[in-house]
Formats: C-alpha cells, structure tokens, sequence
C-alpha cells in the first residue's frame, strides 16, 4: 500500500510537474490555502486552511486526514510553511525535518546566530519587533542597514534603509506598526554573491555545487538574473562548499537538500540565508544538466527518507541559467523558444508566460517569462553571449488594470528563496 503522505501547499506556488507526477502515486493528502493556484486529479484530497503557516490550523487539518487513515509522510517544499510542516512532524512523531531544524533554517535570526556560532563569517544582525526597535538597530549597527522579513523568500520585503527617516517607508510597515518580526543587518557592499546547492543524507553534505550569480540579487537589472556554476577547483567554490557543510551540521539537518547564498563584498565573503529545499528558477535544472544529478528527485528521497541516488558526473562546459526578464503589465509581445534556440549556445528554453498573460507590480527574485540553460566554454564569453541572447528577446508589455479579468501567472516560483 502507498504512503498517506500530505503536501503543505503554499498557494502561490506551482510545483514543477515532474514533482507533482511523483506525488500523485503516493495516497496523497493536500493541504493548502483558498485560492490555491495548483490543480489537483478528482481522487486527491485537499484540505484548505486560512494560512499554510499557522501551525495550529495545519495540525487541526492533519487530524482530519489520519482519521481516514494514519499519516506516514509530510512533504513541503515551500519555505513559508516549512516550520509548520516541521512541527506537524514533531508532534505526529512522522520522520523528516523537525520543528526545530526547520525553524533555524527558515528564521533568519536564528539561522545567523548558529551560523556565527559556527565560525562561518556573516553580517551582524539583529531581530526588530516594532518600528521603533528598526530605528534602535539601525543606530547600533550603524546606517545603511538591510531589512528583512524575518520569515521570508524571493528578495521579498527586502530593502536597503539609508536612515532613520526612511524605517516608515520600509516593507513590511503598515499603519505605523511591523506586519511581522525583521531582520536588520549590517549592509554589505556586494560585488558578487553566489549560492551553494546541496544534498544532504545520514548528516553528510553527499553532494555541493557552488554558482555565481550573474549580479548580487538585491540591486540585480532584470536582464541580468540567473548564475554560472563555477570550477569545482576554484577557491572561492571550495571555501564555500566547507562553510556550507559547517552550516548544515550547526543547524542539525540530518537529511534533505539545500540551497545556500553567500555575499563577497569590500572585506571579504560572507555566508547570506540558507534553505531546506531545492532552489527556485532554472537552478535545479542546470545542476541536473552540469553534474546530472537531480535535487527534485533527492528532496523527494530525503523527504521519503531513501537514501538519495547522486552520482556527479561534470560536463566539461559551464552550464549558465539566464532568467528572461519582464516588466509589469499585460503581455504584448513575447520571444518563441524556437527563436531563443537560434543562439549556438543554448541548450534549453523553457517559456513560462504567453501573450496575454498579467505580469503583477510585485513579483520576487525567480520571476521570469522563461528560462534558458546555456553551455559556454568560458567564463569570459558568458556575458557577450548573453548580450546576443537579450538581443534575440522580445519583451513587450501594455499597462493593465487589476481588474481586466486577464490571465495572471503566478507570482511566487516553487522555491524562491533569498
């Protein structure tokens, strides 16, 4: 008999269909959010809660599906309610990511804390519960400062604050008061960051690929959205696939994958946020395409708590993920994948909007009209490569009211992180 194996669904997320695929051959359980933008066969079941994270709600559903029949697995690869499904594991004694672990790698304050505590360099921060604790940290840490939310994703609420003046204007701050808890960090002139992804199994790193972004993503042009992996010999590659694996033990990850960012700025590298789960965009995909190994696939292991199947195997070209930008409004105009195609060095295109579609005035770090996997055969040529894709592309938008009843994709990729 199939595992009874519940989904937490965020409702704004899509899960790549392969993923879905899997899922469907388990007795699958979803819970999920009204308005839930992901479709589901007749014979699975979904039950809707007014917040996939509140834990106490996703708990009352969870009693709910094992009155049918006993749970066995809880599977949830969106960062927002993670900590909810790592306390529905917790407190139904189901394996998989607990309540603890999950909530260090989802709260970014106390992820920095163990981060630090475990001799990783990273940027001093602290937690801000009103207004005025944000003008209080900004003083002690000393102005620019970041501020986040301190649960969070996609460069989401992210904002650089030059002085105190501007705390009332920050994300997040709604009639005088924080919507919720903030991070406020020190800011860090990034010239480049990076992120590591890995696979982790019986509290080892068994896999780690570390890629460099095509700009730091918090000021990053929307032409320039997406990262290269880098040599497996770079030093900068090798420092952060160690600091990574001291992370993943400090914050007690027994099984899952990863997806890691770091910052290098005027003093040096910096470890940024780290994730539980695959990476947002085309990331999966080019680490599939480099090294042939699947993190979809290892999360669903992990998750089922089978040993993940990673046997890298490096093409002996870059593989380069490049994000198609947009803009706001209806779609007009959009680029075939065939005429993307045209250029030498693609390898993949995989268009995600259509005209006609409604891109929204907010959308995060992983938003695109498609995604391209490129393989380039130096890093030198990566950007004039993509200077003749983006001369390829055509974007085109018309501005559009909230209300025209247009098609509106989905703003928040599966994944998205920080």
């Amino acid at each position: 008999m199939n595992r009874h194996t519940l989904l937490l669904h965020v409702k704004k997320n899509l899960l790549p269909a392969r993923v879905l695929d899997t899922l469907l051959g388990e007795d699958l359980t979803v819970v999920t959010e009204p308005g839930h933008l992901q479709q589901y066969p007749s014979q699975v079941r979904v039950l809707e809660v007014d917040n996939a994270q509140d834990a106490v709600a996703v708990r009352s559903a969870a009693t709910v599906a094992s009155a049918r029949r006993p749970l066995d697995a809880v599977v949830c690869p969106f960062e927002l309610a993670a900590p909810a499904a790592g306390f529905l594991r917790t407190s139904l004694g189901l394996p998989g990511i607990g309540f603890e672990t999950a909530t260090l790698f989802c709260d970014k304050h106390l992820m920095r804390r163990r981060t630090l505590e475990a001799g990783v360099p990273a940027p001093s921060n602290l937690l801000a519960w009103s207004v005025d604790q944000v003008r209080d940290a900004g003083e002690r840490l000393g102005w620019p400062v970041v501020i986040k939310p301190a649960i969070g994703g996609g460069t989401i609420g992210v904002a650089v604050l030059h002085g105190p003046d501007e705390v009332d204007r920050a994300p997040g701050v709604v009639d005088g008061g924080l919507a919720s808890p903030v991070v406020v960090e020190s800011h860090v002139p990034v010239t480049a960051e990076y992120h590591c992804d890995g696979v982790v199994w019986d509290g080892a790193v068994v896999f780690a690929a570390v890629s460099r972004y095509l700009r730091p993503l918090l000021d990053c042009p929307p032409e320039w959205n997406g990262s290269w992996v880098l040599p497996d010999d770079d030093p900068t590659a090798v420092t952060l696939r160690e600091w990574h694996a001291r992370t993943v033990q400090a914050l007690g990850l027994r099984a899952g994958v990863t997806h890691m960012e770091f910052l290098e700025g005027p003093h040096g590298l910096l470890a940024g946020e780290i994730a539980c789960r695959p990476s947002g965009g085309a990331v999966p995909a080019a680490v599939e395409r480099q090294f042939g190994v699947d993190l979809w696939r290892a999360f669903l292991d992990t998750a089922f708590q089978r040993p993940p199947s990673v046997r890298p195997r490096r093409r002996p070209k870059i593989v380069v993920n490049y994000h198609l930008p947009v803009a706001p409004g209806r779609i007009t105009a959009l680029s075939s994948a065939s005429t993307l195609a045209q250029q030498p060095e693609v390898v993949a295109v995989d268009m995600q909007r259509a005209v006609g579609d409604v891109v929204p005035d907010v959308y995060n770090s992983s938003y695109a009209s498609g995604t391209v996997l490129l393989e380039i055969d130096d890093p030198a040529r990566i950007e004039p490569v993509l200077r003749g894709l983006q001369g390829r592309y055509v974007f085109e938008v018309e501005s559009v009211s909230p209300r025209s009843g247009a098609r509106v994709p989905v703003p928040q990729p599966v994944g998205s992180t920080s």
